[in-house]
Formats: structure tokens, C-alpha cells, sequence
């Protein structure tokens, strides 16, 4: 978790922008660590979440590749 500001909110850490390769996913897995979830850059209210529990390139690819991002 990442604390935020004077109060010491914690917040789950994302990215600021879309992920658009396997490489910049590896990186985010690197510093924060496992599970992650991939979500569709634009909208679906949730439905195009994925859940990644394991750092393999086919999981990575398929989420990418499912949300459009690749």
C-alpha cells in the first residue's frame, strides 16, 4: 500500500497512464508485487477486469490483448 498526504490514507498503487507492454507490467509487478488486476482503459463499469496472479508473459499478453491495449 502507498500512504497519501498528512492524513496517512493508504491507497492501492496503479499507474498513471495505461500499460501498454508485457515489460512495463513486469516493472509494476516488480515494485508493488503480486496479484494486479488489468482493467479496459475505457470504461465497461468493471466487466473487462483481470486478475493476474502470476508474472508470465501468456497472462500478461492475454489481459493486454483483452483490453484492446496491444
Amino acid at each position: 500500500m502507498v500512504v497519501v498526504g498528512a492524513a496517512g490514507v493508504e491507497v492501492v498503487p496503479g499507474t498513471s497512464g495505461p500499460i501498454n507492454k508485457v515489460e512495463e507490467a513486469k516493472e509494476f509487478v516488480q515494485k508493488y508485487g503480486l496479484p494486479v488486476i488489468f482493467k479496459a482503459a475505457y470504461g465497461g463499469g468493471g466487466r473487462g477486469m483481470r486478475r493476474v496472479t502470476q508474472m508470465s508473459v501468456s497472462a500478461v499478453e492475454n489481459s493486454l490483448v483483452h483490453h484492446g491495449s496491444k
